[in-house]
């Protein structure tokens, strides 16, 4: 069942950034690619649940849960936003093609280790922030962008730097903690997941006037790589306690 509903989300948000693709062409928007988005991303929120349901616990289990709930929020951020960004749909897309790969398999079952409170406070807060940050970095691509824009840019900037902040470095040292007896192994996820945080906190504790420059400007989309790396490479590149 899970994987009927990411593949008929994947085709149907395929379907809706074709529509929308044509809709900026012809220099107009077209709902049926608004709708289409709202649909993939019902089936995708669908998927999600009745994983939770399976596992008996909320689904930030493995690599497929996490990249199908990426794919939940980016589709939210475009819906806010739309239609000025349509490389939200398209990351969205992306990850959801990965999801459906054979590197990010639904888990059978939970690992003992992963039956914690500490699951939705450590993963799923992190993963919150990695939306807004990826995001925000979308935004940061725009070559000419308005106050309004810039504004938005920066306010997803920082709460997902909050959020991320937050999940991956507080709550999973504290998870650490109780789960290992320390916090802070180094561990190569936990290693990486430093190094976005203190690229973006570099990012964020510029000055303005430096900030809204290129190239200081694109950071966040240097980010975002570092991002996605941490999240999809360095668990398979690197042996360590994430590896999936």
């Amino acid at each position: 069942m899970t994987r009927i509903l990411t593949i008929a989300g994947w085709g149907v948000l395929l379907a809706s950034m074709v529509a929308v693709g044509l809709g900026r062409l012809r220099g107009r928007e077209w709902r049926v690619g608004r709708w289409g988005a709202g649909l993939s991303l019902f089936l995708f929120v669908l998927a999600w649940c009745y994983e939770s349901a399976r596992t008996g616990l909320p689904a930030f289990l493995s690599l497929f849960h996490l990249l199908l709930f990426l794919s939940v929020g980016l589709i939210a951020a475009w819906l806010l936003l739309r239609p000025s960004e349509p490389v939200l749909l398209f990351l969205a897309w992306a990850l959801a093609s990965l999801a459906l790969s054979p590197l990010a398999p639904p888990p059978s079952s939970a690992r003992p280790i992963l039956v914690s409170a500490w699951l939705v406070l450590h993963v799923g807060t992190t993963a919150v922030g990695e939306v807004l940050l990826l995001a925000g970095a979308v935004l940061a691509l725009r070559r000419s962008s308005s106050a309004a824009t810039t504004s938005t840019m920066e306010g997803l900037l920082r709460a997902g730097y909050g959020l991320f902040t937050l999940g991956a470095l507080v709550f999973g040292a504290v998870w650490a903690f109780f789960a290992w007896g320390r916090f802070w192994g180094w561990d190569p996820k936990e290693t990486w997941s430093l190094i976005v945080w203190l690229w973006y906190t570099a990012y964020l504790h510029l000055p303005a006037s430096l900030s809204r420059r290129t190239p200081f400007r694109l950071m966040p989309v240097v980010g975002a790589f570092l991002l996605l790396f941490t999240l999809v490479g360095v668990p398979f590149l690197f042996k360590g306690l994430h590896s999936y």
